[in-house]
């Protein structure tokens, strides 16, 4: 890896917004450029549904404290899927119908901490927009898409 960005070169990873993936690579890790499901400061404000970003991340950076680990998107991947199954039990009333649980999930179309939640016939998420992020001076930094972005993505490319 050293190898690889020792001339400064850059590459997209889908590990960059993973805190051990900055760990690592120390100062190296500027430059890299990748997609993150959620990071705090992009979370929706007031969800429709569950609770709002702020009680989610007291919950988020107690269970990371208590496992030794950071918080990052996969954790709060985990927390939205829970919400997004428990949404789906609520609207048909059970786990008995794996069917009826399908089709509540096309049919739902509501906001948690962590965005939208829309899928579309096939099952794919077409609510919400994944955030692309840039490691700029030993942090992540979004930038894109353009109504997320806190900093312009940097080259050379």
């Amino acid at each position: 890896m050293r190898r690889l960005v020792a001339g400064r070169g850059r590459a997209a990873v889908v590990a960059a917004p993973i805190a051990d993936f900055a760990a690592a690579l120390g100062p190296a890790a500027d430059g890299f450029v990748g997609p993150s499901q959620w990071e705090p400061q992009t979370a929706v404000a007031a969800p429709d549904y569950g609770p709002p970003p702020a009680v989610v991340m007291g919950m988020l950076e107690r269970a990371a404290r208590s496992a030794s680990v950071p918080v990052d998107y996969p954790m709060a991947q985990a927390c939205a899927a829970g919400l997004v199954a428990q949404r789906c039990i609520e609207y048909t009333g059970g786990l008995g119908d794996d069917a009826a649980l399908r089709d509540a999930a096309g049919r739902l179309d509501f906001t948690t901490f962590y965005g939208r939640f829309r899928i579309d016939a096939a099952g794919r998420q077409i609510g919400r927009t994944v955030a692309l992020i840039q490691r700029q001076d030993g942090r992540k930094t979004v930038v894109g898409p353009p109504e997320l972005a806190e900093g312009e993505l940097r080259g050379p490319f």
